[in-house]
């Protein structure tokens, strides 16, 4: 997990899009745990309602 972890971190662009790097952290992550899948909502506080950014 660790190694997952460093990769991404690793992986940082300070000008760039967090949501891609929690999308690169939670597929490494599930791949590691062998999990069928995995999911990440990002909530949109002026709508209210959260979007599927990856599946």
């Amino acid at each position: 997990m660790l190694t997952i972890l460093a990769k991404a971190l690793s992986q940082i662009d300070l000008d760039g899009e967090t949501d891609k790097l929690i999308c690169e952290i939670l597929r490494g992550l599930s791949k590691a745990l062998n999990a069928s899948s995995s999911t990440f909502w990002l909530y949109d506080k002026v709508t209210g309602y959260l979007s599927l950014q990856m599946k």
